[in-house]
């Protein structure tokens, strides 16, 4: 089994049998490295901080524009 190189996540193989607790083990760190980035603990000023990822918004468009593709 390989491990990623920044946090130690288990890759295994695609001959190894799946192993759900290997599964569950790399959810359990990712939700904890995400609950990190997300409480007053981490520095939200920092530029590897950005905080929640915004959708970008469609001003000046009508839903005509937004829902029909461009007609040649």
């Amino acid at each position: 089994m390989k491990y990623t190189s920044n946090h130690n996540f288990k890759l295994p193989a695609p001959s190894d049998t799946i192993d759900v607790e290997v599964l569950n083990e790399n959810f359990t760190n990712i939700d904890a490295l995400i609950k990190t980035l997300e409480s007053a603990k981490a520095d939200k000023n920092s530029p590897s901080f950005t905080g929640a990822p915004t959708a970008p918004t469609a001003s000046g468009l009508s839903l005509i524009h937004i829902s029909e593709p461009t007609r040649h």
